[in-house]
């Protein structure tokens, strides 16, 4: 019987008993009123940085929301001054003339509408009248 008892490795047995023994201690350390505060305390600061991280993206997104609206802004109000610099363009002085005895100075045809007023009266050309 004794044969049994030599068979057993001590430094494997020992090693094994170091194990469950730490292991209990662990599971009392880790489930201790003290451990508890620890874990909540790390929790309640790691939601805070959460808050803090959450706040900042926010602002940021924010702040970039109202570039892109400024931006778009100044491009709307660059596009329609361009328009109506290509308006004024296309305004051209179309033919000066003498129409029933009175002096037409500079009058002006929109391309777009090809006509004028004149006298009250729709002209498209010197030809109409």
């Amino acid at each position: 019987m004794l044969d049994c008892l030599k068979k057993i490795d001590k430094v494997k047995t020992g090693i094994f008993a170091a194990g469950v023994l730490f292991g209990t201690a662990g599971v009392k350390v880790l489930g201790s009123k003290d451990a508890k505060k620890v874990y909540t305390n790390c929790t309640a600061a790691a939601l805070r940085a959460k808050d803090c991280v959450m706040k900042t993206a926010t602002t940021i997104q924010e702040n970039a929301e109202d570039i892109y609206a400024e931006a778009q802004q100044i491009n709307e109000e660059r596009a329609a001054a361009e328009e109506a610099e290509n308006i004024e363009d296309e305004f051209v002085l179309r033919f000066t003339g003498v129409i029933t005895g009175a002096v037409v100075v500079g009058v002006l045809l929109s391309p777009k509408e090809n006509s004028c007023l004149v006298g009250g009266k729709q002209v498209t050309s010197l030809h109409a009248w």
